[in-house]
């Protein structure tokens, strides 16, 4: 092992709630245990800036105090392939020993996709372990039949997508007839969730409020991620839970916003 200290540390940290008190009166709200349907929380793995260090011992760290309330890791830009590849396999394994997935931000997927290396991003993923992948479209637009296409590639190597819907600085509200299409096309080919832009959110409160409200009545709204800025935390995560109920699905989240969220 290249890092033999903080495997031996992941392996104690992982009995911690072992001898956990209970009380008949004294109690908190209790979540739904791993792997949960819906409150799920994704965090964004950006390894450092000003809210929070997510280097392999910065792990750790975290998923000592807040592993029970995350569930999906999403490794930024394009750190899975500009980092040391040893590392990111290292770390990819901390978070599978704490029941959460890892995944593969889109914005690499953008860049493959931009450089005609599909086929090399699957083999390099296959190659970190991961299981995961982010289909994006910040940066590229797809017809209905290349989305279907690159999801189906991506399927066929038995790779787990979430596709992200809509564009960055966003002019108009979203289309529900739209999104709706995409969400059912993506669930029907095998995707496991639908993230919502966070530029696509913020338009809609300031313009569309009541689509918000009308998202929450589809069918199928436990597949969607909310994207929520770290920098507007957590005024705007409250005020989304508050419109559309504590068990919202977010993405994004900084490591160091978790325990408050």
């Amino acid at each position: 092992q290249l890092f033999p200290n903080i495997f031996q540390e992941v392996s104690v940290l992982k009995n911690w709630r072992a001898n956990d008190y209970c009380y008949e009166k004294l109690k908190l709200k209790t979540r739904q245990a791993k792997p949960r349907t819906s409150g799920l929380t994704a965090i964004l793995d950006y390894e450092t800036d000003q809210l929070g260090w997510a280097g392999l011992s910065g792990v750790c760290d975290l998923l000592e105090v807040a592993g029970d309330y995350i569930d999906i890791a999403k490794i930024a830009i394009h750190h899975a392939l500009m980092l040391p590849h040893d590392y990111i396999k290292e770390k990819l394994s901390i978070y599978r020993d704490y029941e959460i997935s890892p995944m593969i931000g889109g914005i690499l997927w953008e860049l493959a996709y931009a450089q005609d290396a599909l086929d090399e991003l699957v083999v390099h993923i296959n190659r970190l372990g991961a299981s995961t992948i982010e289909l994006s479209e910040n940066y590229v637009t797809l017809t209905r039949d290349q989305r279907l296409r690159e999801i189906e590639r991506l399927k066929k190597h038995r790779l787990n997508v979430m596709y992200e819907f809509g564009r960055r600085h966003v002019n108009e509200p979203l289309d529900m007839e739209v999104l709706e299409a995409i969400v059912k096309d993506c669930l029907d080919s095998g995707v496991d969730h639908i993230v919502i832009e966070e530029d696509e959110i913020d338009l809609l409160e300031e313009t569309r409020p009541d689509m918000l409200d009308e998202l929450k009545g589809k069918a199928w709204f436990n597949t969607l991620f909310f994207e929520a800025g770290q920098w507007s935390f957590p005024n705007k995560h409250a005020s989304m839970i508050k419109r559309l109920g504590p068990e919202i699905n977010f993405c994004n989240i900084n490591p160091g916003q978790v325990m408050r969220l």
